[in-house]
Order: structure tokens, then sequence, then C-alpha cells
């Protein structure tokens, strides 16, 4: 943790020691603020800092939820998308926090 790289992290976030996720959760859930909204500002901040590259990304095993109606199997195995909105790129898992979840699978994009 007391690597240059997060220290200026924590210090452009205004912190003086790193949450766990959990927490971050839990604060950022009771605020009225758009998440999405955060991320960016957060993200535009990190590029303005030349903290991060915008141009690199990484993800992780974390289920992205996916927008739209699920595209059941049967479909996809004939190669059929029976109506607007379906997600294409999603396919279902399982979150211990959330059950069954239709995710957005990076690896197909």
């Amino acid at each position: 943790m007391d690597y240059p790289y997060n220290k200026r992290v924590l210090r452009a976030c205004g912190l003086t020691s790193l949450h766990d996720r959990r927490t971050f959760d839990r604060r950022l859930s009771t605020t009225s603020v758009d998440i999405k909204e955060r991320i960016a500002a957060i993200g535009n901040l990190f590029a303005k800092q030349k903290l991060v590259d915008p141009y690199i990304i990484a993800t992780d095993s974390t289920l992205l939820r996916a927008k739209g109606r699920p595209w059941h199997k049967s479909s996809m195995i004939k190669g059929v998308v029976p109506c607007s909105g379906i997600d294409t790129d999603a396919r279902w898992g399982f979150s211990h926090t959330k059950q069954w979840i239709l995710y957005l699978d990076i690896n197909s994009i």
C-alpha cells in the first residue's frame, strides 16, 4: 500500500486510507448522485492528473449488469434475436450477492 502511485491516487481522491470495496459500495448506495456520474468524474480527474492512461483498460471478474432484456439460450443457439432491446453480448452469471443476473460478457466485445 505504501507505493508512490497508491499515495497519488489517495491524495487525488482526498483520502488518507483506502477502504474496502464493500465499504465504498455501501456508502455510494446511500447517495442520490448517479454512480455513473461519479465514475466519470473520478476517471476524468485521474486522466487530468496523469494517474491513468484513458486508452488502456483492465477488467476483473466482477459481473457488470447488462441493460436490456435477456437473450435466451435457445435463441442464441439459433442465432435469432426475437425482439429489439436485447443485449446480444450479455450472458447469465451467478453472483453470491445478487444471485442470477444477466451480465455483460466483456470477452465477447
